[in-house]
Parts: C-alpha cells; structure tokens; sequence
C-alpha cells in the first residue's frame, strides 16, 4: 500500500490498529507544500458538520485538496433529501453549489472497473475513481467495503481518522477552525443547535471531538496552550 501523506512533512511511522489496519504514528511536524489528494465519498458530504469541518479546514490552511465525481454528488444530493423530505427544492439546489463549489475537483468521466475482490460492488465506481484521479486518499464511513487497506493504492481514512491527522499536522490551524466554527454556531438562534463536540459525536468524530474540545478549554482559557507529541 502506498504510504504517501502528504499533510505531514516529516514521515510517519506506522502500526496495526484494530480500528483501522494502518495507524499512524506521527513525528509532529509542519505540513509538506505539496498538498494530499483526497478524495471524499457522499457518505461524508452528506453530513453538514463533517463538510464543514473539511471544507473549512481546507481553506485555512493548504494541508489537502478536496476531490469527487458527479456520482458522488449525486449520492450526497439524494441522501440529504431522503434525510430532509420536507426541505425546499432550493435547498437542495443551495447544496449542490455550495458542494461545486467548495471541491476543488469534480470530474465526470472516469474508466470502468471490474471487480475487484475485496470491494464492494456499490463502492466499485468510488474505488475506480479514486484511481482515476490519482488521489492519495479517500475519506469514507465504509471503510470495511473497501477490503484490505493493505491491497489499496491509496490511504483510506475514516473522517475521525483524517481530522485527527490533520490536528497532529497542525494544531493551531485546527485551533482556529474550531474557533471559527465556535463562534458560529454560538450567534446562530436556532433552538435545536448542538455543541461542536455533540455535533461531532453524532457524526461518528468521537476522537476528534475529544481534540475539538480540548481547543476550546484552550480557547476559554480554562487550559493552557499545549503541544502535542505522539
């Protein structure tokens, strides 16, 4: 397996993990300038918190770039009206020029597969398109349809996993998107909102909630500014 992270300048050594067959291990470091290929599947675009963090992240600083095909939006469109059956047609509108326009590449056109052992058949045109774009990563819920992540051509990643990576990458950008999106959510009267962390839970982030909330008792001012070292 290609073992190319590209949001670390310094290299990472890596173990087994029962939650993801390659872990890392990282020696902190300031993130390459050249900028990891992701590619993202709609099971992640379909959650606002997740797009929010991603997307975010990604224009406050250069760690990656965002990638995905017309398949995949088309997935996260029909998702997130299956989700909101009541929600306006603008709505869903609103959301396909909000996805265009955040990702940094959404092409149409990729080469056909067959299929690969190990892969789900549904998954099948998200492998081959990671493939095809020649991404160093793919961001998915599912990573258990991907099979052995050992035969993969590139890393594959639960968000927990890469939003993780990115704050060891570096912390201080992931401090001020957590401020950012604090300050948000903060000033928005919606009666329903939820905490960054329970927003994080409920998107299956529950390692990187842990690390959004130690930025905010950093924040607060109820913690110290710390470094970490793994």
């Amino acid at each position: 397996m290609k073992r190319n992270n590209a949001l670390l300048q310094n290299s990472a050594r890596w173990t087994s993990s029962s939650k993801n067959s390659s872990k890392f291990v990282i020696a902190i470091g300031s993130y390459s300038s050249v900028p990891m290929r992701v590619f993202v599947d709609a099971n992640v675009l379909c959650s606002r918190t997740l797009r929010d963090w991603l997307f975010l992240t990604r224009l406050e600083a250069g760690m990656y770039t965002l990638h995905a095909t017309r398949d995949v939006i088309v997935e996260t469109l029909r998702a997130t009206r299956h989700r909101n059956a009541k929600a306006s047609g603008k709505f869903i509108t609103d959301l396909e020029a909000k996805l265009y326009a955040s990702l940094d590449e959404v092409f149409d056109d990729f080469s056909s597969s067959e299929s690969v052992p190990g892969i789900d058949i549904n998954d099948l045109h998200v492998h081959t398109a990671v493939l095809h774009c020649k991404a160093d990563a793919l961001i998915t819920q599912n990573v258990k349809d991907f099979g052995d992540p050992a035969d993969l051509a590139y890393e594959l990643y639960t968000p927990d996993d890469f939003l993780c990576l990115a704050d060891d990458s570096s912390p201080l950008t992931m401090r001020s998107v957590t401020k950012k999106q604090n300050n948000y959510w903060q000033n928005r009267p919606d009666s329903k909102k939820k905490s960054l962390t329970e927003a994080l839970h409920g998107a299956d982030c529950p390692d990187f909630a842990i690390r959004v909330n130690q930025h905010l008792r950093v924040l607060s001012g109820v913690r110290k500014s710390f470094e970490r070292s793994r």
